[in-house]
């Protein structure tokens, strides 16, 4: 039961990172 919600608790973490390096890091990257 832990893991499960770890898991889903790091891949809700890696999508809202990911979602916001996307808004914010495409500028410098252009």
């Amino acid at each position: 039961m832990k893991r499960t919600l770890n898991k889903e608790a790091l891949m809700t973490v890696a999508v809202i990172i990911a979602l916001a390096a996307a808004t914010i890091a495409p500028w410098p990257w252009i």
